[in-house]
């Protein structure tokens, strides 16, 4: 996440830890920032039954490759 704000927003955003960004009047205080980490990561993706089955370097499963797509209300 600080590597997208800082490329993308040039480190004017904070960093959002729910759906809402982070002086909005929706967002909760009780909501807790998850710590950015690589192996917990992949460890939860395992656990979810995710795999890079062929060594592509893309997980998969069923046969399908993990994809995603980031979403913001900036057209730029």
């Amino acid at each position: 996440r600080d590597t997208f704000i800082d490329k993308f927003y040039h480190g004017l955003h904070a960093k959002a830890v729910g759906p809402f960004a982070a002086n909005s009047r929706y967002t909760s205080p009780k909501v807790r920032p998850i710590e950015f980490s690589i192996p917990t990561a992949i460890a939860l993706l395992r656990e979810a039954g995710w795999r890079d089955a062929d060594g592509d370097g893309l997980l998969e499963r069923d046969g399908r490759a993990l994809r995603f797509t980031v979403m913001t209300a900036d057209p730029e």
